[in-house]
């Protein structure tokens, strides 16, 4: 009993040979479960996208609200972190510690002593300034004393023939 190629169906092998076919196919889907997917589908229904839901008054409000929340736990949090902040070396830190360590190392040491040697010498740049100034005039009025006397030389030098 059973089938082969050359035999039929039936216990005296006298069926048909040629196996059934369908006019349409079912892809991969077996023959039940086509009709039980359309049915879940039919029955299901998409929900609404935000775009979609007419917006309430009371809706609104709450959306407000809930923003305004948001916006202020933001800004505190942004607060509370630049708790720990070195504006110095623009660097973030997480907690007290390692801020502190920061404040203690050499880098922010550096920088900090750098960013004051600049300071110091952008107030000493205008006395330099006027200090190079002052020596331009004297030297101006040092050339023209000694052009004075020279000419004044030239003029009561006897001149020979």
């Amino acid at each position: 009993m059973g089938w082969n190629r050359e035999g039929g169906l039936g216990k005296k092998e006298e069926g048909i040979i040629e196996p059934i076919r369908l006019g349409m196919t079912l892809g991969k889907l077996g023959v039940g479960k086509m009709k039980e997917d359309d049915q879940y589908t039919e029955n299901l229904k998409r929900p609404e996208m935000a775009i979609e839901t007419v917006e309430t008054q009371e809706m609104a409000q709450k959306r407000e609200i809930l923003v305004e929340k948001q916006s202020k736990l933001e800004d505190e949090l942004i607060r509370i972190k630049d708790t720990f902040r070195c504006d110095l070396c623009s660097k973030q830190y997480t907690n007290a510690m390692e801020y502190q360590q920061h404040l203690d190392s050499y880098d922010h040491n550096h920088k900090k002593r750098f960013i004051e040697m600049k300071q110091m010498t952008k107030k000493s740049e205008p006395k330099r300034v006027a200090n190079s100034q002052k020596v331009d005039k004297a030297m101006e009025d040092a050339m023209a004393k000694a052009q004075k006397a020279s000419q004044s030389m030239e003029t009561n030098r006897p001149q020979l023939m």
